[in-house]
């Protein structure tokens, strides 16, 4: 179990294009030995009914994860 920590998300493969607050909760290594990261993160936009940003919760591969002291990815 992994305590809960602030990173930075990146999906779209590419740092630097888009990258959103998150916290980090949980690793776990899959079948073919890679690493993904159980992390929840907002994105920014309008959800439902104009209720504010979309929160997603999502297992993810580790190469989309940044730990939050790193210099953020300019978006």
């Amino acid at each position: 179990m992994t305590a809960p920590r602030h990173v930075w998300v990146g999906l779209t493969g590419v740092w630097g294009d888009q990258a959103m607050s998150g916290v980090l909760l949980a690793w776990r290594q899959v079948k073919d030995g890679a690493w993904e990261a159980w992390v929840m993160w907002a994105e920014p936009g309008i959800g439902a009914h104009n209720g504010g940003p979309y929160v997603h919760q999502s297992w993810i591969p580790a190469t989309a994860v940044r730990p939050v002291d790193a210099e953020p990815p300019t978006s």
